[in-house]
């Protein structure tokens, strides 16, 4: 009886051997199936990281751009008020004096917009 025992302990080890293994074939399923989607979520992450840098770069285009625009634009500017530094509009006493429906003299400036 004794033989006996010792085979039914074996069976038992066996027994809990192949559910341990089918356990672990499990844990092996799962382990596959997150690395593949963590696979895939760092190609997204590595796309997402290309297309920031496109626009980054593209930023960094227009920012030059916008740069060159705002140098020329002062450059305007400042030929503007140079051109127009003695411009003077007709005072506001020669406006009441003759009147909208009535000619300046000859000599006063008038300004007409």
């Amino acid at each position: 009886m004794q033989g006996a025992g010792v085979v039914v302990e074996a069976e038992k080890n066996m027994e809990e051997i192949v559910s341990g293994s089918g356990a672990l074939n499990n844990l092996m399923e799962q382990i596959a199936v997150s690395t593949v989607q963590q696979e895939k979520g760092i190609e997204q992450i590595t796309q997402a990281l290309s297309e920031l840098e496109k626009v980054t770069q593209s930023n960094g285009a227009v920012v030059e751009e916008l740069t060159g625009s705002s140098d020329i634009l002062k450059r305007q500017v400042v030929e503007l008020e140079s051109r127009t530094r003695n411009f003077r509009l007709a005072s506001e006493h020669a406006e009441y004096q003759y009147g909208a429906d009535q000619p300046a003299p000859v000599g006063v400036p008038v300004a007409t917009f």
